[in-house]
């Protein structure tokens, strides 16, 4: 029954493949390769103690780990066949499991952990004919654990995903990790250079506590000769897979019941509210879709987390007066996303087009509801900054006064023009399809972003020249003048926007719903 379910996997990815999928899982495995080659000569360079590569080693294995939780999550893979998909034949969760694990076990992403993991065996050649039995079993003993804990990561997720909660917190921390990326670089090259200088004790211990460390730890326990550090590590690798086996078996028995119990449909808690114009139906539709949608909910807090992550970094870098830029950053990220807001609405856009007028009352209603959504975190992204650094900070206020109304005012007056123009299907499979963004850009994408920028870029000329003009000459209401002309353009932004915006919808609607329904996946056709 086995090699049944890893014949359907089998089937299933060939019939989902695209061109698309080729070509860029090509260079994804390139890539790969580099890096479990990379991670692999780590046993074989000779430093200046051994320490350093069993540290190095240790850190290699740990983000090995966080890929295989990491990327899953991403790409909105998920254990093939789906449990779910057996619930009605008489299969035990134990034939299920199997057939998972070896589908994942024979995946490509496997092979180059397999090759990674080499750099262990590599490391015990120094110890001799013990050391390298135990690199052997220590090394398949975290394969497994490694392989064991992604399952239990993406099942887990699969089943909480009916709680709301849940799914915010989930976003929550998944937009924190994916906006703060950028900046975890210059604390993982800092980290590198300690751990190759020895300088920090604490960091070293800490990466051979995980249990991503405990191999490296028994094999260096191994060349020492010492049974307790090379038999307490083993023993602990095959406990954590023993539980991650139990937890996982939970989880999978749990989405095979939950798929066989029908849930009872159950109507409207809240009483539907007379609406005084088509405006305001539209305006309440917009902010209850802003406050459940998850994808909305995600691009939000992309948005917001990529300020803070421009300020963390200008904090750490000692660069107080460029905090309050936060907000700005916050903002090119929303007005980004937002360049395919009617590729959210998918299906949800033909109640729009069946309903007589609704076209200009839609375009408008999404407008504002999207700075009713994003005006107020930016505003905080900006003011709080600026109270905390204090006088570094002050010479940015007339700047921000000026550029922050016109950015959001122009910015989504273009979003949503373009979007009308240049609408995409989103990914809408697995975990993947709450992302607000396509890992890759495609020629409409980069075209949509280009003309929004020169947009905004175009609109920002008035008031900015207002405001230095203001500063070389000294002139204090000068400076100021740009906050009432930012307010202005972007309020003219949107107004002029909404008529072509509201055209093109009624014109090309059933074209924009016919390519936004396109039920696709996080990496195929763009």
């Amino acid at each position: 029954m086995v090699r049944t379910l890893i014949r359907w996997a089998r089937t299933e990815r060939r019939h989902t493949r695209t061109r698309f999928t080729l070509v860029f899982g090509g260079v994804f495995a390139l890539i790969g390769f580099a890096l479990a080659l990379g991670t692999a000569s780590l046993g074989a360079i000779e430093f200046d103690t051994t320490a350093v590569n069993v540290d190095l080693l240790a850190a290699g294995v740990l983000g090995i780990g966080v890929l295989w939780i990491v990327v899953p999550l991403l790409l909105g893979i998920r254990d093939t066949p789906d449990p779910g998909h057996l619930a009605l034949l008489p299969l035990r969760t134990r034939t299920m499991m199997a057939g998972a694990f070896a589908n994942v076990l024979l995946s490509p992403a496997a092979i180059l952990t397999v090759i990674a993991l080499a750099g262990l065996v590599v490391f015990s050649f120094r110890g001799g004919v013990l050391s390298v039995l135990v690199a052997v079993v220590a090394a398949g003993l975290q394969l497994v654990l490694i392989l064991l804990l992604s399952r239990v990561v993406v099942a887990s997720i699969g089943t909480s995903l009916s709680a709301r909660g849940w799914r915010v917190i989930g976003q929550a921390a998944f937009a924190l990790i994916a906006s703060c990326a950028w900046v975890l670089r210059f604390a993982l090259d800092d980290a590198a250079d300690q751990l190759i200088a020895q300088n920090n004790p604490a960091l070293s211990q800490t990466l051979r506590l995980l249990p991503t460390g405990w191999a490296v730890s028994a094999i260096e326990g191994a060349t020492r000769a010492d049974a307790v550090a090379t038999l307490v590590p083993l023993l602990g690798l095959a406990v954590a897979c023993g539980l991650l086996r139990a937890a996982w078996s939970a989880l999978v028995a749990r989405s095979v019941i939950r798929t066989t119990i029908a849930r009872p449909a159950t109507g409207a808690t809240a009483r539907t509210r007379a609406v005084a114009s088509p405006l305001a139906a539209s305006l309440r539709k917009e902010l209850l879709l802003w406050a459940r949608d998850e994808r909305r909910t995600m691009s939000l807090l992309v948005a917001i987390c990529s300020g803070i992550a421009l300020g963390v970094l200008m904090a750490a870098m000692g660069v107080p007066g460029m905090l309050p830029y936060g907000g700005l950053c916050a903002l090119v990220v929303a007005i980004f996303i937002a360049a395919n807001l009617y590729g959210f609405e998918a299906d949800r856009l033909w109640t729009t087009l069946t309903a007589p007028g609704a076209a200009r009352a839609d375009v408008l209603a999404k407008q504002l509801a999207w700075l009713i959504v994003h005006t107020p975190p930016v505003v905080l992204l900006t003011v709080i900054p600026i109270l905390a650094a204090g006088e570094p900070a002050t010479y940015a206020i007339p700047w921000l006064a000026a550029s922050v109304p016109v950015m959001l005012g122009t910015g989504i007056a273009a979003s949503v023009l373009m979007s009308t123009l240049i609408a995409w299907a989103m990914p809408r499979t697995g975990v993947g399809a709450q992302l607000p963004f396509r890992l890759i850009l495609g020629p409409r994408q980069f075209i949509s972003i280009t003309i929004i920028a020169t947009a905004i870029a175009t609109a920002l000329l008035l008031p900015l020249t207002a405001v230095l003009i203001g500063v070389v000459s000294d002139a204090t209401w000068l400076q100021w003048a740009g906050a009432p002309l930012g307010i202005a353009i972007g309020a003219c932004s949107i107004l002029l926007a909404t008529r072509p915006a509201s055209r093109q919808l009624e014109r090309r609607g059933p074209e924009i719903l016919d390519r936004t329904t396109a039920n696709v996946g996080l990496l195929q056709v763009l």
